[in-house]
């Protein structure tokens, strides 16, 4: 399942955007586009945002948008 604001990817339009809605009766969320547009879609067709970091560019860790995780701030 998905989380509101969680980053998604309509596999249909390849749109990307946020989750800004869940209705689980009906499997379905709606996104809100980067353009501002909203759209209700199945969950069949939506996928989360994987985004890759250059490893070159951020040498101590990995980072989501503009969130980033160290080695460090880890805890077992």
């Amino acid at each position: 399942m998905y989380s509101i604001g969680e980053m998604v990817v309509n596999r249909d339009s390849f749109k990307q955007g946020h989750v800004s809605e869940i209705n689980e009766n009906e499997q379905k969320v709606e996104i809100k586009y980067e353009d501002g547009s909203t759209q209700w879609v199945d969950l069949s067709s939506v996928s989360k945002l994987l985004l890759e970091v250059d490893p070159r560019t951020n040498p101590n860790g990995w980072g989501r948008e503009n969130n980033f995780l160290f080695e460090e701030d880890i805890t077992d």
